[in-house]
């Protein structure tokens, strides 16, 4: 009877032997499974990170495109005024120009019919500068009124 004790058998053996090989090879490809698992997590963290980072960059970018759009209107307005107080200088410029011309004819003229020299003054008796003497002088022979008038003739009464 003692010689009739089971011992396994060599396919037996094998068939163990190849389990337990597979499941050390089902354990390695579940660990393998976990490890990409986690490495997907990892870059889907890292894929979001990157797609609001590129969202907050496109965001600054549009915001610096409509400030830069907002300074470039505001200097051509600052240009067009500049060039439309230039022209407005210019002009009065030369009306001033006419009007000292005019203020020197008709001091030539006051002169040469023998008034005497000098600019009167306007009435409150104290002496004014030359130039305010000049303003005066052109204001009265426009039309004796304190006022800047826009004539830019003078009619003296007398040839030039």
């Amino acid at each position: 009877a003692r010689d009739h004790v089971t011992t396994p058998s060599a396919p037996r053996i094998e068939e163990m032997a190849m389990s337990a090989a597979g499941m050390t090879a089902l354990q390695q490809v579940k660990q393998e499974l976990e490890q990409l698992r986690a490495e997907n997590a990892r870059l889907q963290d890292k894929l979001g990170k990157a797609r609001g980072l590129n969202l907050q960059a496109q965001r600054q970018a549009e915001e610096a495109r409509t400030e830069r759009d907002r300074e470039r209107m505001r200097a051509e307005s600052l240009q067009k005024s500049s060039q439309q107080l230039l022209r407005q200088l210019k002009r009065e410029t030369a009306r001033v120009h006419g009007l000292e011309r005019q203020l020197a004819a008709a001091n030539r003229g006051t002169a040469s019919r023998g008034f005497a020299a000098g600019v009167p003054s306007m009435g409150s008796g104290t002496n004014m500068l030359p130039r305010e003497a000049e303003s005066s002088a052109v204001s009265q022979t426009l039309g004796g009124g304190g006022s800047s008038s826009s004539s830019s003739t003078v009619d003296l009464g007398v040839p030039i």
